[in-house]
């Protein structure tokens, strides 16, 4: 007869190695895109700190990149000192920039939009866009965020 232990071990023996081989099998299936959640997700950006992501939106039919932000920088932002840079193709050098054309008060948002052909109409992007900004009486600042959605 044997000893409880020994059933024991076996028993999370032969389960174990099916949980890890279902776990492999998932792993699989994410790295492929079968399982990606990226079709499903709306448009976002990720990566602001002070300023504040509102709304993303990019054309390929109308051939622009357009992002409305936040100055939570806790001051206005004079005319021409907020420029907001895109890189479409993501290698690491920004194609396209537009500066703001007003001041931009603090708490205020402010929509910045980029003429691009970079987009194509009902297909996911995925691009980087860096804002160098200077407040009224500060030193000047810089964030990177990552932006995704599906072009119109």
């Amino acid at each position: 007869m044997k000893n409880k232990a020994q059933v024991a071990l076996e028993y999370l023996m032969t389960y174990g190695w099916a949980l890890i081989a279902i776990l492999i099998v998932v792993a699989v299936l994410f790295a492929i895109g079968i399982l990606s959640p990226n079709p499903y997700q709306g448009a976002t950006c990720r990566g602001f700190g002070k300023i504040g992501f509102i709304d993303v939106a990019a054309s390929g039919t109308n051939n622009y990149f357009k992002i409305t932000l936040a100055n939570g920088s806790g001051a206005d932002i004079p005319s021409g000192n907020a420029t907001l840079y895109l890189d479409a193709d993501k290698d690491g050098i920004y194609e396209s920039s537009v500066s703001t054309t007003s001041k931009w008060g603090g708490s205020n948002l402010y929509t910045f939009e980029i003429t691009t052909a970079a987009f194509n109409a009902g297909e996911r992007y995925s691009v980087n866009v860096k804002i160098v900004f200077t407040p009224r009486n500060r030193l000047q600042q810089e964030e990177i965020a990552m932006c995704s959605g599906i072009a119109s």
